[in-house]
C-alpha cells in the first residue's frame, strides 16, 4: 500500500509498487492527477486507475478535512487481496 502528497509521489510509489488499482485525485499539487494518469499509462500500464474529483470547502470542513489526498486502508486492503 502506498499513498503520494501529490502526483509526482504518487507516480514513484506506483512505479515501486506496481500496485493492482491505483486511486488518483485530479486536484494534486505539483503534478495534477489528470498528467499523473497520462505518465502512469505509459509506464506502470498494469495497473488501472480510478480518478476522482474531491473539492471541499473551508465551510465544509470546518477544519475536519486531510488535505492529502489519502485512500482509506480498508479500501487498499480489498484491492490487494
Amino acid at each position: 500500500m502506498g499513498t503520494a502528497a501529490n502526483g509526482k509521489e504518487g507516480v514513484e510509489q506506483a512505479k515501486k509498487l506496481v500496485p493492482d488499482i491505483v486511486l488518483m485525485d485530479v486536484n494534486m499539487p505539483i503534478m495534477d492527477g489528470i498528467q499523473a494518469t497520462e505518465t502512469l499509462a505509459q509506464e506502470v500500464s498494469g495497473s488501472p486507475v480510478i480518478i476522482m474529483s474531491v473539492r471541499a470547502s473551508a465551510t465544509t470542513c470546518a477544519g475536519r478535512c486531510n488535505r492529502s489526498p489519502r485512500v482509506p486502508d480498508q479500501a487498499l486492503s480489498a484491492a490487494t487481496s
